[in-house]
């Protein structure tokens, strides 16, 4: 049964916009070449707005709005066991107008969890993410009583993880699956 809702579904691909690193190059004043790439260095650019957000060096691994998404995905389908990102919407996007950061709310469709009697409960994940180093990459997911539409989230039961955009960030999601008890948990008791 699908409940009435006081808010309408954003559309994701507003936050799926193309970025890109770039390398970067230096003039120089000797030798023919006017200019000399830098090795180590690269600019993070709003490929649409043709907008740079960040120098970065050759360890930073970029991450983008949408694979952010997909690891979320990935993420619900470790965490919950009947719970996937098919069954979630789109409640809000924060973003601002020059598109560094985002943040994506997802709820479930139905809004229909009773894990403790005449306690409504829903299952949410939320998805942060920067392309100008101000924010870690980070997933917010389990249930709550609901989410505002200015970004409050109440009564919540939930795990967290997040990682810098290096490649030796991604090893820590073995180690944030360690603490899914209470969230499975949770997600039985709303489907009895």
């Amino acid at each position: 049964m699908r409940t009435t809702q006081l808010w309408k579904p954003q559309d994701l691909e507003d936050a799926f916009f193309p970025v890109e690193k770039l390398p970067l190059f230096m003039s120089t004043t000797d030798g023919p070449e006017k200019y000399q790439q830098l090795k180590r260095h690269f600019a993070v650019v709003d490929v649409d707005l043709q907008n740079t957000f960040a120098v970065v060096t050759d360890d930073y691994e970029l991450v983008t709005n949408k694979v952010a998404y997909d690891m979320g995905a990935e993420l619900m389908k470790k965490v919950f066991n009947t719970t996937q990102i098919d069954d979630m919407e789109c409640l809000k996007i924060t973003m601002p107008k020059t598109r560094s950061f985002c943040h994506i709310d997802l709820v479930h469709k139905t809004a229909d969890f009773s894990p403790w009697e005449k306690d409504k409960w829903t299952a949410f994940l939320r998805i942060s993410n920067s392309y100008n180093r101000t924010r870690l990459l980070r997933f917010e997911l389990g249930f709550c009583r609901w989410i505002c539409l200015n970004g409050m989230i109440f009564g919540r039961k939930s795990i967290e993880f997040s990682y810098t955009h290096t490649r030796r960030g991604t090893d820590r999601v073995d180690r944030f699956l360690e603490n899914v008890g209470d969230i499975r948990k949770l997600e039985r008791q709303g489907h009895r």
